[in-house]
């Protein structure tokens, strides 16, 4: 790749992410602990002769032809396998940095403490043997990756090839006595590597109290690197402003299929070709069908297939994901409670339930007991006969989902509305929005002048611009669509100047919503647990002489 390539931070199931290649962590002995549940997925892999800490440290579990383009592809890699030795100072936490001065393995808390003066601050340090032995198989496992993938095109359709893993060695590895030292260590590599090498890494972590120290970790970094430098001025004061609405609760999501797409679901168009082929249409027909309104072409297509429920079903069965997106795993990490989609998959739903969130999916289930709540406009495929897709079930939609298209419109009002994936084209959306409209703003031609209000109040309350309903993150720069939806919602573009191919631009939407999940996320929970006392000690020296708090 030309360009460097960004490292994000996901909380998550790094089993369920799609991407190109993960890392699936074992020991000396080959031990795939069942909480990774992948076993399905995997055959009986024979434990090497030479596999050991200090020999072999790495499998492909199969070639890159056999395994199915919409799995991501997990390498076995030897990450548990030593214990750190414990700091000389402390007695009590992983060492992972020597000093030659002083012949001594110390934790980073011990290390900062005892080298904060200029004398002790010139010892020769770096970092232990065991703390750099982690560090190796995360090498091995990107050195192999990017050999493997040097002549292979990024799976769904991503711009560049995108490799995850978990922290490495803190959960049942030997590094857990020293998880702050871990995400120091590790990140930085991180950081390095991709800046040489162009891939995008995800690091991932199920756990809370991980992901928050990973974030703190990158605020330390951030002091010194711009991470996000893909990023404009612009859109980070954009992702800046949705970050702080999440936070104090005023944001809801509406999901549209571009959330989906970086998973390998197909767009619209071509759903429909898919779809009309398997109805048994010739490929002349299948063009004809896919030149036609989106709405009709699915009614011709239901009338090939043999009926309603034959095409619901035959979406459903497209459209059922195991894994998701980069996108929704990032956006299912932004705290807030209220969801809308018109996407008839579960991917948000997986990204949601992979972190523990209780999830309710309206009109399904009850939103009165649980975290989390999404509403599904157009149906589920877990409930296919809800599927609205042809535009029969458009024009009855306002009589049949009513009550639905109540709770739209109650959101629109009370919260501000974020619009990722989501094209705003949709017609249930714009007769909901016209609703909304008119009954929160009157137009010049009904509004009514109290004749006891002076001239000069109306003019500046009338110079006020109403408020706008939400916010629409955009690939391309679009200024028709601005023009349309000035008075409503903001369209913010990845690219700004339209000098970017698409691919370009929907690796700039990640990136966008990867900043805004690191400018939303509270690190209160990694405080609680003292594995991760060190990134305490180094964000207040960090801190030292900065002006803040």
């Amino acid at each position: 790749q030309n360009s460097p390539g960004h490292v994000f931070v996901v909380h998550g199931d790094l089993s369920k992410l799609a991407c190109d290649a993960w890392m699936l962590p074992t020991d000396d002995k080959l031990t795939i602990e069942k909480s990774w549940g992948v076993s399905h997925l995997l055959k009986p892999v024979q434990k090497p002769d030479d596999w050991s800490n200090d020999g072999r440290r790495i499998l492909r579990v199969t070639d890159l032809q056999e395994w199915p383009q919409e799995q991501s592809l997990p390498y076995i890699v030897n990450v548990g396998g030593i214990k750190l030795p414990i700091c000389a100072y402390c007695e009590a936490t992983g060492a992972t940095t020597y000093c030659h001065n002083d012949d001594t393995k110390l934790c980073l808390s011990c290390d900062l403490k005892l080298h904060d003066n200029k004398i002790a601050a010139q010892h020769k340090r770096e970092p232990t043997k065991d703390i750099e032995w982690y560090i190796e198989g995360a090498r091995l496992f990107f050195d192999t990756v990017k050999k493997d993938f040097a002549r292979v095109p990024p799976k769904f359709g991503r711009e560049r090839p995108l490799i995850a893993l978990p922290l490495i060695g803190t959960g049942k590895g030997g590094a857990q006595v020293s998880a702050g030292g871990m995400v120091v260590a590790l990140f930085r590599e991180l950081l390095q590597w991709t800046q040489n090498e162009g891939f995008d890494i995800a690091l991932v972590s199920i756990k809370k109290s991980i992901f928050a120290a990973i974030q703190v970790q990158r605020s330390r970094i951030a002091l010194e690197h711009d991470l996000w430098s893909e990023l404009s001025a612009s859109l980070k004061v954009e992702a800046e402003r949705l970050a702080s609405l999440a936070r104090e609760g005023g944001l809801v999501l509406f999901l549209g299929s571009g959330v989906s797409s970086s998973a390998g679901l197909p767009n619209w168009g071509d759903l429909l070709a898919e779809l009309a082929r398997k109805a048994g249409m010739t490929e002349e027909e299948v063009n004809l069908v896919t030149q036609m309104n989106y709405l009709d072409a699915a009614r011709v297509i239901e009338i090939k297939l043999g009926g309603s429920a034959a095409l619901s079903h035959a979406v459903a069965a497209r459209v059922s994901v195991t894994n998701y997106s980069l996108v929704c795993g990032l956006l299912a990490g932004i705290s807030l409670r209220e969801v809308i989609t018109t996407n008839y998959n579960r991917m948000y739903e997986l990204a949601c339930q992979a972190i523990g969130l209780d999830l309710a999916v309206l009109p399904y289930a009850p939103a009165s007991s649980c975290d989390r709540w999404i509403l599904k406009m157009h149906g589920c495929v877990s409930h296919p006969e809800d599927i609205v897709l042809t535009r029969e079930h458009y024009m009855r939609y306002s009589t049949n989902r009513s009550a639905l298209s109540g709770i739209v419109q109650s959101l629109l009002i009370t919260r501000h509305m974020l619009f990722v994936g989501f094209s705003l084209k949709d017609d249930n959306f714009h007769r909901i929005i016209d609703e909304v409209r008119r009954s929160v703003r009157k137009t010049d031609s009904t509004r009514e002048e109290s004749p006891k209000v002076e001239h000069s109040q109306r003019t500046a309350k009338e110079s006020l611009p109403p408020a706008k309903f939400g916010t629409q993150l955009s690939l391309s720069e679009n200024s028709i669509t601005k023009m349309l939806w000035t008075q409503d919602v903001d369209v913010v573009a990845m690219d700004e100047h339209d000098h970017l191919s698409r691919k370009q631009q929907a690796r700039t939407l990640e990136i966008f919503l990867d900043y805004m999940l690191y400018q939303s996320t509270t690190t209160t929970r990694f405080l609680m647990n003292p594995q991760y006392d060190v990134l305490l000690e180094v964000r207040k020296r960090k801190g030292k002489g900065k002006g803040k708090g």
